[in-house]
């Protein structure tokens, strides 16, 4: 074999290995980073986005706690203002009443009531010619006064005997007023003002002498009380 066909032989079938070149260009270099940015800041934004989310869910809670919480604590504080108030009235009422006992006790005081001829004689004779028809008369008492709430009993038992429509007796809070008030309204029945003057004059006679007055009344309320007497007694202490 000729040396020089092998060598030729050789050279013929042996590969050829081409170097590697990279070439990439600044365009695609900028490309491939700003999918990477773009990606992170998807990510970091959702991120963000659910923290806010829950930050503003912490708050408007927060707000709705504190909200219930001021409200509860204006209901507890009006709940303790009422029950101070009535405490307040309580404690009044029986250091009233207390006075009045030691009163009546010293001889200062005597308890209102009729002899027995003045009960028959309001009773029987008093209101005889008075029209009593529609007339409906309210007793009232003030409540630190026990004496005046069973006075208020007594004028309405024998008006009531006399033949007038009477309603059971009522407390009302403490007036600095003594004696016994007679309420008409301001747009009275001629009824009305004619057993008003006869209850006046008859507890007058019997040495209770009464103050009349007059109440404002609504134009829608007025055909309503215009027959409707109310008779206050107060205290004397």
């Amino acid at each position: 074999m000729n040396p020089a066909s092998d060598s030729e032989h050789k050279r013929t079938i042996a590969p050829t290995i081409a170097p590697t070149q990279t070439n990439m260009s600044p365009v695609d270099w900028w490309s491939g980073w700003s999918d990477f940015f773009g990606i992170t800041a998807a990510i970091v934004g959702g991120i963000l986005a659910v923290i806010t989310l829950l930050g503003w869910g912490f708050t408007w809670k927060a707000g709705k706690l504190k909200d219930e919480a001021l409200e509860e604590f204006k209901i507890q504080s009006d709940a303790r203002i009422s029950e101070a108030n009535a405490n307040a009235a309580n404690a009044n009422k029986a250091a009233a009443e207390a006075r009045e006992r030691a009163a009546i006790a010293e001889g200062r005081l005597q308890r209102r009531f009729f002899t027995p001829d003045q009960s028959k004689w309001l009773c029987r004779e008093a209101f005889r010619n008075v029209s009593k028809t529609d007339i409906k008369i309210e007793m009232e008492s003030v409540n630190d006064s026990a004496e005046a709430s069973d006075f208020a009993s007594i004028i309405g038992g024998v008006l009531m005997i006399a033949g007038f429509d009477v309603s059971r007796p009522k407390t009302m809070p403490y007036i600095p007023v003594t004696g016994i008030i007679i309420f008409i309204s301001d747009y009275p029945s001629q009824k009305a003002v004619a057993a008003a003057r006869a209850i006046a004059d008859a507890l007058s006679r019997c040495g209770f002498p009464p103050q009349e007055e007059k109440t404002q009344t609504d134009a829608s309320n007025r055909s309503q009380l215009a027959n409707m007497i109310n008779i206050m007694v107060c205290a004397r202490f």
